[in-house]
């Protein structure tokens, strides 16, 4: 299952990261590791982006970088 899949009020393992090394950077820059649990707080009113809480943080990310996302629900 994939992040942008899962709806608001939801928490979620991240167990991987299906993404081009650039991106993965960048969303492992944002503390959206393997093993880290996420919830989703709020997506847009027309869809794009969602907002997720990890360690305490919360980003907003276009659904298409939270596609990559793969998480245990």
């Amino acid at each position: 299952m994939h992040l942008g899949t899962i709806p608001v009020g939801r928490t979620a393992t991240i167990r991987s990261l299906e993404a081009s090394s650039v991106i993965s950077q960048r969303l492992m820059a944002f503390g959206l590791l393997p093993g880290v649990e996420v919830r989703v707080i709020a997506v847009a009113p027309l869809g794009d982006p969602i907002t997720v809480e990890a360690n305490g943080s919360r980003i907003s990310l276009r659904r298409e970088d939270a596609s990559v996302i793969l998480v245990n629900a």
